[in-house]
């Protein structure tokens, strides 16, 4: 048998994350088995003081994951049998019953470091935009704009959907994520226990940048504002993390209602045990992404260069790749990966730059999509992020970055700032006991067609008329439900065109 060693790193919300620069773990002091029949397994172990346990241990796993991963096993090397591990892992190898042996390493976490804040942008102070949220961070946001995700929230921001955040772990009273937390499956993988309260301050910044509530007058808007943070911590207070916390992690949102997982961490290897759990929670309906890694290297980076996961480049304000970001055909999208607003594990904001900031859009998006077409499957979603991503061109060549907008398929319809003084003049629109009036005046008599559109574009209502003088249009929207909509009355003369909000 083959004996595999895997190593993870977060790619934390800053270019310092890289996995070049970590420290790895200098012995292994535990093991994955895979062991279909851990007979001859169970009896070395006890022949030689090793420690032997089940690799699934949260509470309450599903009969499946028992099925397909009951066989998995953790192996722990006591201190004093260091010396010797090698000569332990050969013999469990050949083993009968045993399929693989692999190890279960840690690699240590390093500090931040933060880009300038002033050197990629400049922020104007208002957008044409179709829909703007009233959270004070709001307008510094330029990645909402760059993606025309604010277009997007006119048909969602994620309601219904759940978004699995495989961390740190989150600040729970932090004001702008309290309101999104499903705390009911909150679950602590590397303690075992409930407590997900993040001390590194990684986790928190990812599941803002996913879900941070919108429109709550405070901090930021995150991608889908409206949706469910599921808080899956996996590291310890020091930032180490260890691959079997991923795995149970990934198959524990898969079997909890989980519609995304977000996973801004990698590694340099593949990982057959996280590959099976990849493959597992994507046989049960789950979109999955992570971070290309920020090496600034052309290299697959797992779990995102596994096929059933998303892997998110970074790019900036100018379409161009960010400097650290990796690259090459195992990355599938890029989103905004510099100063991008988070919030902090002390209860404030700040702007970072990396991967793992870039990733959680990619699966606020997938959420973003799935409140809008709950019927749709992972694939569904899967081929609409990367069909409707917009073609830039980057220093390694052409590559795709999201756009919400065309995520969600919102067509702009945009109204005419100034119009000929022969064009009708419509001097006001009113909402009055569930009918929208048009007042108009006209110096000449013509015939009209008023036309109503959704926030796709699709025409919903349509009607012919003749206009003479001044007077009222009136239309009836019983069929409409509330939301905005777009008008146009066309003329022999010109079109005039504008929006109105309709509220039952």
């Amino acid at each position: 048998m083959k004996r595999v060693f895997v190593f993870a790193v977060l790619a934390l919300a800053s270019v310092a994350f890289a996995s070049g620069t970590v420290e790895e773990s200098a012995t292994i002091s535990e093991l994955i088995a895979k062991a279909p029949d851990a007979q001859a397994l169970e009896a070395f172990v006890d022949s030689s003081g090793l420690e032997i346990g089940p690799l699934i241990t949260y509470p309450n796993p599903s009969e499946e994951v028992l099925e397909l991963f009951g066989c998995y096993y953790i192996v722990t090397i006591p201190d004093e049998l260091q010396e010797v591990q090698n000569s332990l892992v050969d013999i469990m190898e050949e083993l009968d019953g045993i399929e693989y042996v692999e190890s279960n390493l840690r690699i240590q976490l390093e500090p931040e470091v933060e880009e300038d804040s002033e050197s990629y942008f400049f922020m104007p102070d208002s957008f044409p935009d179709p829909y703007t949220p009233n959270d004070p961070l709001y307008p510094q946001q330029w990645s909402k704009i760059h993606t025309e995700t604010d277009w997007a929230w006119n048909v969602s921001t994620g309601e219904g959907a759940s978004i699995a955040i495989l961390d740190t772990g989150v600040d729970t009273d932090h004001e702008d994520l309290i309101d999104n937390l499903d705390m009911e499956h909150a679950y602590n993988f590397c303690h075992n226990n409930t407590n997900v309260e993040d001390v590194i301050g990684h986790g928190t910044g990812v599941a803002g940048c996913a879900a941070a509530t919108i429109d709550n007058g405070k901090g930021i808007a995150g991608i889908a504002g409206n949706a469910a943070i599921m808080p899956l911590r996996l590291s310890d207070d020091q930032g180490n993390i260890y691959t079997s916390a991923t795995v149970n992690a990934i198959l524990y949102a898969a079997d909890n209602g989980a519609t995304a997982i977000n996973m801004s961490f990698g590694q340099n290897t593949s990982n057959p045990t996280e590959l099976s759990a990849v493959n597992y929670a994507w046989g049960k309906g789950c979109f999955l992404c992570s971070t290309a890694g920020n090496d600034d290297k052309n290299k697959p980076r797992y779990p995102g260069a596994y096929e059933n996961v998303m892997c998110v480049g970074a790019s900036d304000p100018s379409d161009s790749r960010c400097w650290f970001s990796n690259y090459g055909p195992t990355v599938n999208v890029y989103a905004p990966g510099v100063n991008v607003w988070r919030p902090t594990k002390e209860g404030g904001y700040k702007p970072v730059s990396g991967t793992s900031i870039a990733c959680p859009q990619i699966a606020g998006l997938a959420a973003l999509i799935w409140a809008a077409h709950p019927d749709w499957t992972n694939q569904q979603v899967w081929d609409k992020i990367i069909e409707s991503a917009d073609t830039i061109t980057i220093d390694k060549g052409k590559v795709l970055r999201m756009n919400a907008r065309k995520a969600l398929d919102v067509e702009k319809i945009e109204e005419i700032a100034e119009q000929p003084v022969t064009l009708p003049f419509i001097s006001a629109i009113q909402i009055q006991h569930g009918s929208v009036n048009f007042a108009y005046s006209t110096p000449d008599a013509t015939d009209y067609t008023l036309s109503i559109y959704d926030v796709s574009g699709r025409e919903v209502y349509a009607r012919d008329g003749q206009l003479a003088g001044s007077g009222e249009i009136t239309y009836n929207p019983v069929s409409l439900s509330e939301g905005v909509y777009f008008w146009r009355i066309s003329t022999e003369q010109g079109e005039v065109s504008g929006k109105f909000v309709y509220v039952k």
